[in-house]
């Protein structure tokens, strides 16, 4: 988010005051519904990257990309594409979600169509920005440590202002939803696993704990930001590469209750959705204990 509004030219200190302040400002918001209708309205600014991507043609082959990469520690990058898809975070912010509803059990399904969407939308998005990031990849002297001013520069000059403009709010909203996610999980977990009150639809002084834990969340980050020495990409990559790793004994644990009837009842996995579980379990299993491997060697 910082990093989109110092395209604009504001300093430092003032885009991160500027992001922390709108990403707190979620937690005024009266009511879940509020707040996942705000969610859902920055969701659909994603879109942006989808605009942008249809005015992009890649700048490297199939071939070429592939050299660029195992040159550059690659199992981190497979790891870390992984870890974007298949976040922990998401698990615990979609169950936070689903206890804020009312009829859990009916809600079930509707789950499970929103998780297809999202997958599917999550996808898309990712796709357009690897396109879009390919076709200015000749353009950058140092691709790998690239940071928004500088691919910015390069869309605009390859396509013009536009697409500067389009990167910019594509990149602030992208962070904006992030940031408003990643620390609603972490209140939702921490603020169950102590018994505290959880619900978005409690204000401050009912729910002190929660919103303790989103702000700290938030300002932590933002915190982050502000060291002169922080090499973004390279944080982005580990974080995400962890979270790959990370995912593994969760979904372990996920397949088992799902694939419970005792726990599910009629809403239990079937054997065919059991098999496919699994077999996503075994493929992120493999593909963090090479990463775990590769690291250390």
């Amino acid at each position: 988010m910082s990093a989109s509004l110092e395209l604009l030219g504001l300093p430092v200190f003032v885009s991160v005051a500027l992001s922390a302040a709108l990403a707190l400002s979620v937690a005024l918001f009266s009511g879940y519904a509020a707040k996942q209708h705000f969610g859902l309205l920055i969701g659909l600014f994603n879109l942006l990257f989808l605009i942008l991507a249809c005015f992009a043609r890649p700048a490297l082959s199939p071939a070429e990309c592939a050299g660029l990469c195992m040159g550059r520690r690659f199992h981190w990058y497979a790891a870390a594409l992984v870890g974007n898809a298949v976040a922990p975070w998401m698990i615990f912010y979609q169950n936070g979600a689903y206890s804020e509803e009312s009829q859990r059990v009916e809600k079930i399904r509707e789950g499970r169509r929103d998780t297809l969407i999202g997958c599917v939308c999550q996808t898309l998005i990712a796709a357009a920005m690897i396109l879009i990031g390919s076709s200015v990849g000749t353009l950058l002297p140092d691709a790998e440590n690239a940071g928004a001013p500088e691919i910015a520069a390069a869309l605009i000059s390859h396509f013009g202002p536009p697409a500067g403009t389009l990167f910019a709010l594509g990149l602030f909203d992208a962070g904006l939803l992030a940031a408003v996610t990643v620390s609603l999980s972490s209140s939702w977990s921490i603020a169950e696993s102590f018994g505290w009150s959880k619900s978005m639809n409690d204000d401050f002084r009912e729910a002190p704990g929660f919103y303790g834990i989103y702000g700290f969340s938030v300002l932590l980050a933002a915190t982050a930001a502000l060291f002169p020495f922080l090499q973004r990409n390279a944080v982005s990559v580990f974080v995400q590469a962890a979270g790959g790793v990370l995912m593994t004994p969760i979904l372990i644990f996920l397949t088992v209750l799902t694939s419970s009837r005792d726990v599910m009842g009629e809403d239990v996995n079937t054997r065919g959705q059991e098999i496919r579980a699994w077999f996503c379990v075994g493929i992120l299993t493999l593909a963090s204990a090479a990463t775990i491997f590769l690291s250390v060697h």
